[in-house]
């Protein structure tokens, strides 16, 4: 080394990389296995009846820095007429739609969250690269356990499985609000609400 020379660091890895790692190394993959086709943030279950079948990674843009959050769009669109009919209408879309691009009224949408149970808004908080795997596992084992069966049903045909209904309590105000307690380490719900004593 030469005198006065600073040693080489490595930098450390941001929530973001480790977010997109992820869901490259670890997501991506298992989702094919899944059945699944796509790469990156967007991904289809394989139909050969011109359904859209989707699922889609959708980042938040309101981060806290050293921190990913992102969640999961569902959609499903039936037959290619609605979405062929969107894009006449507004030519700026893409030839296939994605679950997070949500323009044709007739399809189905909803988050991952709102599918499992308890349902309710859940975003995936990474802060380092220890939470890449326990947020994968997650994640994986959400999409297998009820985002696929309400896709896999809606292609076929098939009545799909009920949704969870959100359960509320009333309010000071009488009002009712939802109530919510995620068994996840990783929600954003129950992060945020420790943090801020919600």
């Amino acid at each position: 080394m030469l005198l006065g020379a600073v040693p080489c660091q490595t930098p450390p890895v941001s929530a973001s990389d480790v977010t997109t790692q992820l869901l490259r190394t670890r997501v991506a993959p298992a989702l094919r296995e899944l059945g699944l086709r796509g790469s990156g943030q967007h991904f289809r279950l394989v139909d050969d009846g011109g359904h859209h079948a989707l699922l889609s990674v959708v980042r938040s843009q309101a981060m806290v820095p050293g921190e990913s959050v992102f969640t999961v769009e569902v959609a499903f669109h039936e037959g290619g007429q609605a979405w062929q009919a969107a894009r006449a209408a507004a030519a700026w879309l893409p030839e296939r739609p994605t679950a997070s691009r949500l323009v044709v009224p007739s399809a189905w949408h909803e988050r991952l969250g709102f599918l499992a149970e308890p349902p309710h808004d859940h975003w995936f908080l990474v802060q380092g690269p220890d939470d890449a795997d326990p947020v994968a596992d997650e994640l994986i084992t959400l999409v297998r356990d009820v985002a696929l069966p309400q896709l896999t049903a809606r292609v076929r045909g098939e009545v799909p499985p009920p949704v969870p209904v959100l359960p509320r309590d009333p309010g000071p105000d009488g009002a009712e609000r939802p109530r919510v307690a995620c068994p996840s380490a990783y929600c954003t719900l129950n992060v945020y609400a420790a943090r801020h004593g919600w």
